[in-house]
């Protein structure tokens, strides 16, 4: 299986996949060492066997935890795939479906474009809705409030605007190619975004 990093295009299926293989893995050796421990001890179930293999648990949970939260979304493909990819080159960064959590909601990003001073997101669906933090009479995109809270905790003073038109995002893409130094600023800016992502 082939390594992917966050925000990469594969990430997602990747993380299901190997998710899903932990979980099995480690139930799999759970019972293993259960019945290894029964057969040692003259089908007793209580000893030290049982013990590590109800401590396998707490991995299974948190892996199975995080696969489910996984589980309704999926990438993008397709030609609109290509074509935002194909007019970002050298503008800015596409990050492939990040997905966001908080206490409260977990939220999904088909695409996300990351510009010097502009990040703009792409969702084919529309997302679920929350309370502005400033005017509780407004709604807005639950990823787009979490992302502006997270910039604003940064210091940085971009904001995103989510859209749900693949037209109209690419249209949104800055005209001017970035330095190599834009780019690095860039790269450690999307860096930084994978603290708060599953």
């Amino acid at each position: 299986m082939k390594k992917y990093n966050k925000f990469e295009k594969g990430y997602l299926t990747y993380r299901k996949n190997k998710l899903f293989l932990n979980v099995a893995l480690n139930v799999l050796a759970a019972v293993i060492i259960f019945i290894v421990g029964l057969l040692l001890n003259k089908m007793q179930p209580r000893n030290i066997f049982s013990v590590l293999a109800l401590l396998f648990v707490l991995p299974v949970g948190r892996s199975l935890a995080t696969f489910f939260i996984l589980l309704p979304y999926k990438e993008m493909k397709g030609e609109t795939l290509v074509k935002a990819e194909e007019n970002i080159a050298g503008k800015g960064i596409l990050l492939y479906s990040p997905v966001f959590t908080s206490a409260e909601n977990v939220m999904h990003l088909d695409l996300v474009a990351v510009f010097k001073g502009r990040i703009l997101g792409y969702k084919e669906k529309a997302g679920k809705s929350v309370r502005n933090e400033y005017d509780y009479k407004k709604k807005t995109d639950a990823a787009k409030a979490y992302i502006d809270k997270h910039l604003k905790n940064q210091g940085r003073g971009d904001n995103i605007v989510v859209f749900d038109d693949m037209d109209k995002f690419i249209k949104a893409f800055p005209e001017n190619k970035l330095s190599e130094g834009e780019m690095s600023e860039i790269k450690g800016f999307a860096e930084s975004m994978e603290y708060f992502t599953v």
